[in-house]
């Protein structure tokens, strides 16, 4: 990610996860100092679906 600077030191190993398995970070940065929307949460529980809906 062009960002990956912005996460916090604590949830590096979790966030590099999520990027990892393609639960966040699929607009190409995890924006690591901003505050998560509600649409991006409902993104990320989509990709996080083992099976499509």
């Amino acid at each position: 990610m062009s960002d990956a600077d912005t996460v916090s030191d604590w949830a590096e190993e979790n966030v590099a996860w999520a990027v990892e398995n393609g639960v966040l970070g699929n607009g190409g940065y995890v924006a690591g100092h901003s505050n998560i929307t509600r649409a991006e949460v409902a993104a990320m529980a989509v990709n996080y679906q083992p099976e499509a809906l």
